[in-house]
C-alpha cells in the first residue's frame, strides 16, 4: 500500500466523523456510500492493516539498531524523541526532514546511552532543545511548492529525563 491510500482513508474517516457529528440525517454515512460522495476509493480494514507510517520507518530500525548494540548510537536520544513525537502527532509521519538545533545536557560530556545489566538500553535526554524544524513544510514525496515552516520552539525537559528501549521479541 502506499502513503497515499493511508492519506485517503484518514481523510475518508475524517469527513465521515465530521459529517456525522453535523446532524445531518439525511445523508448517508456508511463508509461506502462516503467514499462514492466525496470521490474518494473506499479503503476496507483489511486493506488499512497493510499501511505503515512512513516515518518511523526510519527512526525504529535505528533504534532498534541501537538496543541491540549494532549500530551506532550518537543520535539515540534525539532520534528517540522524534518518535515519540511522530507518535502523539501522527500527521508529521508524512512530512519532509526536519532539523533539531541548540540540545543542552546538564552534563555535555557524560554519557548518552547506557547499556542495563537487563539488557535495556537508557537514552539520557537533553534538558533543553532549542528548535525542532520542520523546514520546507510539505507533504513527503510531494513535488508541490512548500507549505512553509513547522518549528517546535524551547522544548525543556525534566532533569535526569530518559527513555528505556526495550528488545523487542
Amino acid at each position: 500500500m502506499t502513503v497515499g491510500h493511508q492519506v485517503k482513508g484518514t481523510l475518508a474517516l475524517l469527513l465521515l466523523t465530521v459529517i456525522s457529528a453535523s446532524g445531518h440525517a439525511d445523508r448517508p454515512t456508511d463508509p461506502a456510500s462516503l467514499a462514492a460522495r466525496v470521490g474518494m476509493e473506499f479503503i476496507s480494514e483489511t486493506d488499512m492493516s497493510e499501511l505503515t507510517a512512513k516515518g518511523l520507518q526510519d527512526n525504529v530500525p535505528y533504534l532498534e539498531d541501537v538496543v541491540n548494540q549494532t549500530g551506532p548510537d550518537s543520535a539515540a536520544p534525539e532520534t528517540a524523541i522524534m518518535a515519540t513525537l511522530e507518535v502523539v502527532l501522527p500527521f508529521l509521519n508524512f512530512m519532509s526532514g526536519y532539523e533539531i538545533t541548540d540540545i543542552e545536557y546538564d552534563d555535555p560530556s557524560g554519557p548518552r546511552t547506557i547499556i542495563n545489566g537487563d539488557d535495556t538500553v537508557s537514552l539520557i535526554l537533553p534538558n533543553r532543545i532549542g528548535a525542532v524544524t520542520y523546514n520546507e513544510f510539505r507533504v513527503l514525496d510531494s513535488n508541490g511548492a512548500p507549505l512553509g515552516e513547522l518549528v517546535f520552539s524551547d522544548i525543556e525537559l525534566k532533569e535526569n529525563s530518559q527513555i528505556i528501549l526495550h528488545k523487542g521479541n
